[in-house]
């Protein structure tokens, strides 16, 4: 969901960064946790406004934007703990890593990254095997706004590769399409920083 990627990327982890140098010495708890909110609530609000423009659904805007902001509302909050919490542990452990100007070497940076994509693999493909089938915030919304799927699902059907996670229409299979959002996320981040540093390095070379 590109509203719950792109708003706390760059709203929410902007006011959390400049809090972070505000006060360099703790975590400026109440901004980290109203950064996460701000950033959560936008998404969810730019969800409602996409869906009650697209005209793909037989959906009650009102019904739905009150449902649906309450209850990211509550994700938002427990978003911004948990990150006060790592950001508190990071703190105490490594406190030049949210204050140091120098970059990481680019060993560690590959370490790093290597690491994080094993850590996304394990929980994409493992973890998702034991993920509650319970409705998460957006599903138990449209069904408070009374949702009756028309198009939208239809076209889902026929262009999405894992639609609703299933693999045939009896099959679910959450792990494989876990991975392979993974694996295709990744390479798109990886082909995007790619061409910018080809940029970044081609405008070093000609100089000003």
């Amino acid at each position: 969901m590109i509203n719950m990627g792109f708003f706390p990327a760059f709203v929410a982890y902007p006011l959390i960064r400049k809090a972070l140098q505000a006060f360099p010495a703790r975590v400026p708890r109440l901004a980290v946790i109203g950064a996460a909110v701000l950033g959560v609530e936008l998404g969810a609000l730019g969800v409602v406004t996409e869906t009650a423009l697209s005209g793909l659904a037989s959906l009650h805007w009102k019904p739905f934007l009150i449902a649906f902001l309450p209850i990211h509302l509550a994700i938002g909050l427990l978003e911004g703990i948990l990150t006060v919490a790592v950001l508190s542990f990071v703190l105490r452990l490594r406190p030049d890593r949210l204050t140091a100007s120098q970059p990481v070497a680019a060993s560690g940076n590959q370490r790093r990254t290597l690491l994080l994509f094993l850590l996304a693999l394990v929980i994409a493909g493992g973890l998702s095997q034991v993920a509650s089938s319970r409705p998460d915030g957006l599903e138990w919304s449209l069904s408070r706004a009374r949702f009756e799927p028309e198009a939208s699902l239809t076209l889902q059907d026929h262009v999405s590769p894992f639609p609703d996670y299933r693999l045939t229409d009896n099959q679910d299979n959450p792990a494989l399409a876990g991975l392979v959002g993974v694996i295709l996320t990744l390479g798109v981040l990886a082909g995007v920083l790619s061409v910018l540093r080809r940029r970044s390095t081609h405008s070093l070379r000609k100089g000003p």
